[in-house]
């Protein structure tokens, strides 16, 4: 999948706007993350905060209460398989 193809931009009022990682493509990231071992997994929570602070990664998210529920239980599911 192509970067272009998969993030769309979201307006978020008089010149804003907020790139967001497409659903197809979170799905993907989230799988690949519980193939990982928990130190990995590490590795790589370090590396995307590192990202965020060297890019100044907006805090705004268009994340639901249901979406940041589904998220929480995906990696408890995988903490729970992987110790």
């Amino acid at each position: 999948m192509r970067a272009s193809a998969a993030r769309r931009r979201e307006s978020r009022g008089p010149g804003e706007s907020l790139l967001v990682i497409a659903p197809e493509q979170a799905r993907q990231i989230l799988s690949a993350l519980s193939a990982l071992p928990p130190d990995k997994v590490n590795e790589v929570q370090d590396y995307v905060l590192f990202l965020k602070q060297r890019y100044a990664v907006d805090e705004r998210t268009d994340w639901t209460p249901e979406d940041l529920d589904d998220l929480t239980s995906a990696v408890i599911d995988h903490a729970d398989r992987s110790l």
